[in-house]
């Protein structure tokens, strides 16, 4: 679970810069206590620059109202350390997001926004002034031109202290090892078979954050799919607008093997892999999902009307190079 800070919620009506300083600090003293929170509570790189009262910004209202330690504390964070949203900003092909007729494609509910779409666990935090339009605890973001929406986007938002403690305890920290990132994708996705032998061929290469990142994106695309079918497992306009964005293109996440590989016996046998649902049976799965560094793959059977579940065979290494 990620939160990142809402800076639309930092609007300068605050009544007082020391009104703005308190709501800032209990952020910062649960942020400093919570492991879960320190390494999940993302910032922009702009968020200084954010209006507290008429005329002070949020980097002057530290600078020139803060305690020493507090001051030192909050431009370590927004100065320095973060982390920071705006280094490593989710992409989306339709990237343009509104909140109450307000562009908010480069601010945090935008970004949040993107990254939901990508199914990953994200909300903001708003910090309250009296007069704030953030009191409640969802926020629709328009995805698309007013005029043309393409998705309304409920985004959670957090805005106390208490409810985001409350929301970090129910969050499980990040995986740390193969095993206990399988578990978390089977749990998170229960749309998707995973096979059993996963863990096997991952533990003997060194265990990878940003493939499991990856890992995650790419299943939830898959999950997706699934979900998008309608109950006797048809494709809806939800699913074929799935696979038209991921299944096609000279950017597609999810390709079939070429047919010169597929009519090799070798990479015919490499691509053919216990049935996750049925071990004594096999599968044929050339069709494939990209992690480009390291060349990994996740190796997939497409549904049939009939299926509960997709079948996911394999998860590692790139199989098929001459």
């Amino acid at each position: 679970m990620q939160w990142i800070v809402n800076e639309l919620s930092i609007d300068g009506n605050f009544r007082s810069v020391d009104e703005f300083l308190e709501e800032l600090i209990q952020l910062l003293h649960l942020r400093k206590t919570n492991t879960i929170i320190n390494n999940g509570l993302l910032c922009s790189r702009q968020i200084g620059n954010q209006p507290v009262v008429a005329g002070i910004l949020f980097r002057q209202a530290v600078m020139t109202h803060a305690s020493r330690d507090t001051k030192s504390l909050i431009l370590s964070w927004i100065n320095k350390n973060g982390p920071y949203w705006d280094d490593d900003r989710s992409s989306n092909d339709d990237d343009y997001f509104e909140h109450n007729g307000v562009d908010v494609t480069d601010l945090g509910l935008g970004e949040c926004s993107r990254r939901i779409l990508l199914n990953k666990d994200s909300a903001v935090v708003s910090l309250l002034s009296p007069s704030s339009n953030f009191n409640c605890n969802t926020l629709d973001i328009v995805q698309g031109l007013p005029q043309e929406p393409l998705a309304l986007i409920q985004v959670s938002n957090i805005s106390d202290t208490i409810s985001l403690q409350k929301c970090a305890e129910k969050t499980r920290e990040r995986p740390k090892n193969w095993a206990t990132a399988i578990e978390y994708l089977r749990e998170k996705f229960d749309c998707l078979a995973i096979s059993y032998e996963v863990e096997e061929i991952l533990q003997p290469h060194p265990f990878s954050s940003y493939v499991v990142e990856r890992l995650e994106e790419l299943l939830g695309v898959l999950h997706h799919l699934m979900e998008s079918r309608d109950e006797q497992g048809r494709y809806t306009d939800e699913t074929n607008q799935i696979i038209t964005k991921h299944f096609s293109g000279d950017k597609a996440w999810f390709t079939d093997e070429s047919n010169k590989n597929k009519n090799k016996k070798k990479f015919k046998d490499q691509l053919t892999f216990k049935d996750p649902l049925n071990p004594d049976e096999t599968i044929f799965c050339p069709f494939h999902g990209k992690i480009k560094t390291p060349q990994f793959r996740i190796h997939f059977l497409l549904p049939e009307a009939e299926d509960k579940l997709l079948r996911v065979a394999y998860i590692g290494p790139k199989i098929t190079k001459d």
